[in-house]
């Protein structure tokens, strides 16, 4: 039923009233309010079904479609090609949440990921989201390592993110397994967290804000309206797109789809802009009897060109133990099956820092694909994170891997800055002087489309019958002003709903009908009967003076 409301062949003007009034479980981390935040100047009249579309419902997906929904005014559609929402990356990966210690200082990646952190750290105890501040050690086996770890600590005192070296005597107390030739980092802002947890809240508050989650359904085809149209994209889904295919029109549109993003932007962007993906799979290898082995996360010195940052040790919120993920180049994104094969090079990688495991106790555990702008060997990728030119509202995400889970409640509010803080107040955005009949214009058309989104409720119910008197009688008045016949405004209902409102609407008129024809035939009966004295008043009018004539000529006669 859900797919049925919200993809349709034929498009249907539906606007709703903003009843943004979410529950009372909702974090209040996750809250946003804007009492002065404006539509986009070129939606504020749209005739398309949804004022926000996302495409991908990973973690990134669904905390941009959180983000967004709770702008007045708007209605969000979140497109989800799987059966289930973050079921890809966003569920394959270390659950970690990073610190930020590796990225250029002034790349989206540092920027994102610290201000992440904050929100997580902020969100997960008020939400109670399972997770633990438990810190993690960078590991230098070798000098040169062992420099590498000096310059991320002078980063990350730039970036005033805390880390400090741990003394060998203090290292051997608190990891008497883990070996580091050189010297260790200790980057104690660094925590884990039961991703799905967190994605499931997440998507709790998608319910609350009444965003549109449609899973199981495949974007096949993206088309960018004419200027003409009010803007905005129509966004196909289906295996036939240009002949049965369901679609829906969006002011806006957010590629967060993934390992598909680049599949997605190529649908709508034009070929000389088109990008190839990339994909590196990480396999993780479960520990069996590994808990107490460390009571932190443990990372060897980052290596350049890798793809990753090395086989690492990573505990989960139950305390089990595992390694991972590798790097291994593919070019087939569902190709998620754990291989034997790479458990050798797994384990000589593990013995560089922990020399004691056991090879019988590790398995192959589960695989994730990182979604990359380049190829192996590529020097440093940050996020891709952009409205693109020459495509309003067409926000494009790619290359969104380590740290996304992170990053992802920043990256939400980044979306949302890139939509609309160039049109808030005060944003120092030029804007460009009105004529006066621009103006009066400009104000007709900013009436007329509050009165069309009041007049639409969410699932396309009809709005109450005074609120519809009164909205119609002011429309009436507007067309009259501007001297246009009125507009016809479609509402989108359900069939049983749209038969009982037809028998309302038959019910009623037949006793308009009655009464009027009622009151004609007392105003007919009426003028009848002042027709009969008018006639009775006149002939007696006329007796009165042919009587006063001939009294007249009786005493003209006696004279």
């Amino acid at each position: 039923m859900l797919l049925q409301r919200c993809l349709r062949r034929t498009p249907v003007l539906r606007r709703q009233i903003p009843v943004k009034t979410p529950a009372l479980s909702a974090s209040q981390s996750v809250r946003h309010y804007y009492p002065e935040t404006p539509l986009r100047p070129w939606s504020v009249n749209s005739l398309n079904d949804f004022t926000h579309c996302i495409i991908g419902g990973g973690v990134v997906g669904i905390c941009i479609a959180a983000r967004l929904a709770q702008i007045p005014g708007t209605r969000t559609i979140l497109l989800e090609r799987h059966g289930a929402c973050g079921t890809e990356t966003s569920s394959r990966n270390s659950e970690v949440i990073h610190a930020g210690l590796y990225y250029p200082k002034d790349s989206l990646k540092t920027k994102l990921c610290i201000e992440g952190a904050r929100l997580l750290y902020e969100l997960c105890p008020e939400a109670k989201i399972p997770h633990k501040r438990i810190g993690k050690w960078l590991l230098a086996q070798t000098p040169s390592q062992l420099a590498d770890l000096e310059s991320i600590h002078a980063h990350a005192t730039s970036l005033g993110v805390p880390t400090r070296f741990i003394p060998p005597a203090e290292a051997s107390t608190l990891e008497p397994n883990i070996y580091a030739r050189c010297g260790i980092l200790e980057s104690p802002n660094t925590g884990i967290i039961d991703s799905h947890a967190f994605m499931n809240f997440m998507q709790s508050v998608l319910q609350e804000w009444d965003v549109d989650v449609v899973v199981g359904t495949l974007v096949t085809y993206i088309h960018k309206h004419p200027t003409d149209h009010y803007g905005g994209y129509k966004v196909v889904v289906g295996d036939r797109p240009l002949h049965d295919g369901s679609f829906i029109t969006t002011d806006t549109l957010i590629n967060a789809a993934g390992l598909g993003a680049v599949a997605v932007q190529n649908m709508l962007l034009p070929k000389e802009r088109w990008r190839k993906a990339y994909f590196a799979k990480g396999t993780y290898f479960a520990y069996e009897g590994g808990q107490g082995k460390a009571g932190r996360l443990i990372y060897p010195a980052p290596e350049k060109g890798l793809g990753g940052l090395g086989t690492h040790l990573t505990i989960d919120m139950g305390g089990r133990v595992k390694f991972g993920p590798d790097v291994e180049w593919v070019d087939n994104p569902d190709d998620l099956t754990p291989s034997l094969e790479r458990l050798d090079a797994a384990v000589d990688a593990v013995r560089q820092y922990m020399p004691g495991i056991d090879k019988a106790k590790l398995t192959p555990d589960y695989c994730g694909i990182r979604p990359k702008l380049g190829p192996k060997g590529s020097p440093f990728q940050d996020f891709y994170i952009k409205e693109e030119e020459g495509f309003p509202g067409f926000v494009n995400l790619l290359g969104i891997e380590s740290p996304g889970l992170t990053s992802s409640l920043a990256i939400a509010e980044y979306v949302e800055e890139l939509l609309y803080a160039p049109y808030r107040a005060g944003s120092g955005v030029e804007k460009k002087e009105l004529t006066p009949e621009e103006e009066k214009e400009k104000e007709e058309e900013e009436k007329e489309g509050e009165l069309l989104r009041a007049m639409l409720s969410y699932d396309g119910a009809m709005v109450q019958l005074n609120e519809l008197k009164r909205l119609g009688k002011e429309v009436e008045r507007l067309n009259r002003e501007a001297g246009v016949e009125g507009v016809e405004v479609m509402v989108e209902e359900d069939e049983e709903e749209e038969e009982e409102d037809e028998e309302e609407e038959d019910h009623e008129w037949e006793e308009r009908k009655g009464k009027q024809e009622s009151t004609e035939d007392k105003k007919a009966e009426s003028k009848k009967e002042k027709s009969k004295a008018g006639t009775h008043r006149e002939q007696k009018s006329q007796n009165v003076r042919q009587g006063k004539k001939r009294d007249s000529k009786h005493k003209t006669g006696k004279k």
